[in-house]
């Protein structure tokens, strides 16, 4: 019989070694990992490029220099729109650590930020503080005022559930360089979903996508504790509420060509083969995975073993590097600058 499922957080606390032979991109053409010297093989704090990370010569250079000593913690390393992050908060993506909320929200907004030339959007991804929002009963009307219409971008998706295309998916060309080594491009493309992530008051996080395809609420978890899937599952109920009494709203009434569905009486359902981690560290990290837009996420159920360390580190390189990040010209040109110094 189906568990039925909920997801989302009560959040705002923000806070093999070297190879002989170099590998080569199959996406930018570029030398893999190596050609820049056995010493940038290994962070100062520990954290290895390995062959799975798939970065490229100019991506090892910005991770070596992201996750080295020296820096102050307080320093500005990504702003996109109204969020940023410190060097402090980035760190926390070294193996070992627990990654910062700030982190997952930063990766919505990079999700966020790649649709918005889009004149409808295949999917929305919202921040944790969406779900802290809602399980705190803020109104539908500050709702709408504080996440639309940049993070619920009006879209036809909503009731014309469309089919897989390139072209839908809201990546220009520079983007695509940039972002191609934190996405699966050999995986099956996920449009007509609305990605949220949670965090509950023990930090151990969670993601409800709501699916327009198969008209479901699916919980991704990797604590599936009887007692916290409860106030889940009531979580998961009132996000589907808020979201159905927006989506009916004036607001949408452009994209009310077909009918808008109803969706606050959908099925919730636990998404089964999720490894379980209790409340261990990896669970923000199978969160941004599954935040991934481009395929991660399944409502058929999961198996294999999670990639921690390449998801942390092209979550970084991403975020850092990335075309949306104000800062992210001027930390590749700080990061070649200090290997000049240590060459």
């Amino acid at each position: 019989m189906k568990r039925l499922l909920s997801c989302i957080i009560v959040h705002h606390r923000h806070s093999e070694e070297g190879y002989l032979t170099p590998q080569i991109d199959k996406f930018s053409g570029q030398p893999l990992i190596n050609v820049l010297g056995e010493h940038l093989h290994l962070g100062v704090h520990g954290f290895k490029v390995t062959r799975d990370m798939d970065l490229n010569i100019v991506d090892t250079l910005l991770f070596k220099y992201l996750f080295s000593e020296g820096h102050a913690g307080d320093e500005s390393i990504v702003m996109m729109r109204e969020l940023y992050l410190r060097r402090r908060q980035i760190e926390t993506l070294i193996l070992g650590n627990r990654i910062d909320v700030g982190v997952v929200d930063m990766v919505a907004m990079r999700n966020a930020c790649s649709l918005q030339h889009l004149r409808n959007p295949t999917f929305w991804c919202l921040p944790s503080r969406f779900a802290d929002d809602v399980s705190h009963g803020m109104t539908t009307e500050f709702l709408v005022e504080n996440y639309a219409p940049f993070w619920l971008k009006p879209s036809r998706f909503l009731n014309r559930p469309i089919g897989f295309n390139i072209y839908n998916l809201g990546f220009d060309e520079i983007t695509l360089l940039v972002t191609v080594s934190c996405f699966d491009w050999t995986q099956p493309r996920n449009v007509n979903l609305i990605f949220i992530p949670a965090e509950d008051l023990f930090r151990h996080w969670y993601c409800i996508v709501i699916d327009f395809g198969n008209k479901k609420a699916f919980l991704l978890d990797t604590w599936p504790d009887y007692k916290m899937q409860l106030e889940r599952f009531a979580l998961a109920k009132s996000l589907l509420v808020k979201l159905n009494e927006i989506i009916h709203g004036p607001l949408f009434a452009q994209v009310t060509t077909y009918s808008v569905p109803e969706i606050k009486d959908w099925e919730i359902e636990v998404v089964d083969g999720i490894p379980n981690c209790d409340d261990g560290e990896c669970s923000p990290t199978w969160v941004i995975s599954w935040l991934d837009p481009l395929g991660y996420f399944s409502s058929k159920g999961h198996s294999g073993v999670l990639q921690d360390d390449s998801i942390r580190a092209r979550t970084a390189i991403s975020l850092a590097g990335g075309p949306f990040n104000i800062y992210g010209r001027m930390l590749r040109d700080s990061a070649e600058h200090w290997h000049k110094e240590l060459s």
